[in-house]
């Protein structure tokens, strides 16, 4: 009994520690296409390795390789498969065994059965998570078929312990991928905002929520008047389908530039999901704020004009101020709801409330950033890796 505890305690350590290394690895390779070949190479490799050095206990064994193999098909693909499913093969080879036909069909079954959950998943459109790990789970102890077959030796109680620690190991190491594969996502997003942050100058979006909330005391305290802008780029899902990943963060980062030279340095903007920003404009009121949010949409289509003439892009806005605001957030969400308004209308930068119904004939000044070069409008660079050269020649 002893023996069995430390085999299930060491299989539960392997499938922690694989599933810790593999989500940093996946965090670690290239870009997005590359990515997905470097993983499943890596998972491949490793859960070959691991066939190679069977857990052993007095007479007690526990298979952890079905869970392994289910996993890394799951979330591997077609490339884990290729290297997987040789190594048991050539492994028996080499070892003589007798029973190729088996030891072959032990390999095969959840591999198959990985890839059929993976295929099905890919064509449904859903994201391979949770659903998929406990598809896979409840699906492994069909993998002890051919260990049952013939019915009348077999060991039905030694099967059906079998059958519930295939189920839970499968659990056990999807569960712990999956969180360590949305854990390296999280932390790539974060590293890509960050670069973009430094790229254009705009803020993380918890610095912005803190001067947000800043505003709103001193309005508050002393009756302040502040704005808040909502930007979001036209047609954004279609605009970044025609120009393609690289080339849609590149305009990204030209409309945010353009956004802080169209406003003082004391205005504040950071990036809100992939296609909307948000603008702080401190000390203006509604009135003050349209005319700033006109001359960003003029900014922003000069600029996108002269970098992309076939296809420049444009940008709806939505002005709220805090008069009439209950809470830091309110200001937000009347930006939002005028932001709403101007794209219902079914047109490209529209600017809501109309500029027009605030004009009082008084020309107010409210100066841009002045200092920066108009050139820096459209020599946004085209690569992350060229924020980091230059970063490193400045160090």
């Amino acid at each position: 009994m002893i023996g069995a505890f430390q085999q299930l305690m060491l299989s539960a350590s392997i499938y922690i520690i694989c599933a810790f290394v593999l989500g940093f690895v996946y965090e670690r390779i290239g870009t997005s296409g590359w990515r997905q070949v470097g993983f499943g190479a890596v998972m491949g490799a490793a859960i070959m390795g691991l066939e190679l050095t069977p857990l052993e206990f007095s007479t007690f064994v526990v298979d952890i390789d079905t869970p392994l193999l289910l996993i890394s098909t799951l979330y591997g693909g077609p490339i884990a498969a290729a290297l997987v499913l040789p190594g048991p093969v050539l492994i028996t080879i080499f070892a003589e065994h007798p029973d190729l036909v088996y030891e072959l069909t032990m390999a095969v079954a959840p591999v198959l059965i990985g890839l059929t959950v993976l295929a099905t998943w890919v064509a449904c459109g859903w994201e391979v998570d949770r659903r998929a790990v406990l598809v896979c789970a409840l699906l492994s102890p069909l993998t002890l078929l051919p260990s049952a077959l013939p019915i009348e030796d077999s060991d039905v109680d030694a099967l059906s312990v079998l059958a519930v620690w295939t189920a839970a190991g499968t659990l056990i190491f999807g569960l712990m991928l999956a969180h360590e594969l949305k854990r390296a996502r999280f932390s790539r997003a974060r590293r890509k905002q960050r670069l973009f942050d430094a790229l254009t100058g705009t803020i993380p979006a918890e610095v912005f929520q803190q001067q947000l909330e800043h505003q709103w005391r001193l309005h508050e305290r002393y009756g302040h008047q502040y704005s808040y802008l909502m930007i979001s780029i036209d047609d954004a899902a279609a605009t970044r389908e025609d120009l393609g990943m690289k080339e849609w963060e590149r305009m990204r980062a030209l409309v945010a530039t353009s956004i802080l030279h169209a406003t003082r340095d004391s205005d504040v903007c950071t990036a809100i999901e992939y296609d909307r920003f948000g603008l702080l404009l401190p000390h203006a009121s509604l009135p003050y704020a349209l005319p700033v949010a006109q001359r960003v949409k003029e900014a922003v289509d000069g600029a996108t004009l002269v970098a992309k003439p076939a296809a420049p892009v444009t940008v709806s806005i939505g002005c709220a101020d805090v008069e009439g605001t209950q809470s830091p957030g309110d200001v937000r969400a009347a930006a939002e709801g005028q932001l709403f308004l101007a794209t219902a209308k079914g047109k490209r930068g529209v600017i809501s409330p109309d500029p027009e119904s605030f004009s009082d004939g008084i020309v107010r000044s409210f100066p841009g950033n002045s200092g920066r070069r108009s050139d820096e409008l459209t020599a946004a660079p085209q690569t992350e890796s060229q924020l980091l050269t230059r970063n490193n020649h400045v160090a």
